[in-house]
């Protein structure tokens, strides 16, 4: 199989990649995903359901593929909500088990109890049959602080920090939501935070969570620009 990390699938032998990895086959069938998900995230004893099963994209490693998926959510009320699952198919069931154990299980107990996968019975699963891998965001075996990155508890003190250095020391925050708005790259996701600050005020802020030390550059890059785009009136802020 191909090493190369960001080749195409539709460039390579579909029949050696289905040698390769029995699965993939089915996990690109988007009608025969959404019921394995419905079958092994929510299962039988749960009336939520999901909808409308979308491939966002699929990533060809060494040794497996990575599939994104997107769903809606519907409980039996009929309100819905987004969301995200995560699939990596491997060449056999047992080596699928071994990632979602050492991988995926720690950061599903980290997510015990949150909003995100409440409709859910498990936001961790193996679909063996498959050699697939599957986990419910934020649950992310390649970006395991998107689970801290996205809980308000965590996430809310830290954005709030940032702006204190930033020269707002009044801004107080008393609720944080937080959405991905770019999640489709391998290691990346762009996530947005709504605040709610006093005095009925609101802020919107952006923010990437990266699988690297790419965030360490970050103040660095900053100050390099400082100076130079001083002169032309664009102020940075403080990192």
């Amino acid at each position: 199989m191909a090493k190369d990390a960001n080749a195409s699938l539709e460039a390579l032998d579909a029949e050696l990649l289905a040698q390769e990895l029995p699965g993939i086959s089915v996990a690109f069938d988007r009608a025969a995903m959404l019921d394995h998900f419905q079958a092994a995230l929510i299962g039988p004893r749960n009336a939520n359901r999901f909808r409308h099963c979308g491939l966002t994209s699929a990533v060809l490693l060494n040794d497996s593929v990575v599939l994104r998926y997107t769903m809606e959510v519907v409980d039996p009320g009929g309100k819905r909500r987004s969301a995200f699952v995560t699939g990596r198919v491997f060449g056999n069931g047992g080596r699928a088990a071994s990632y979602a154990a050492g991988r995926l299980a720690p950061l599903a107990g980290q997510v015990a109890g949150r909003e995100e996968i409440a409709a859910l019975t498990s936001p961790v699963a193996v679909l063996e049959q498959l050699g697939m891998a599957v986990s419910a965001f934020p649950i992310d075996g390649e970006l395991p602080t998107l689970v801290a990155a996205t809980d308000p508890n965590v996430a809310g003190p830290a954005l709030g920090e940032l702006l204190f250095v930033n020269g707002h020391s009044d801004v107080v925050i008393e609720n944080c939501r937080a959405e991905p708005v770019h999640y489709n790259r391998r290691h990346r996701c762009m996530m947005r935070y709504e605040l709610d600050l006093s005095a009925r005020k609101s802020l919107a802020l952006y923010g990437k969570v990266a699988g690297d030390d790419s965030g360490a550059r970050i103040p660095e890059l900053v100050r390099a620009l400082t100076e130079p785009l001083a002169g032309a009136g664009v102020t940075l802020p403080a990192c």
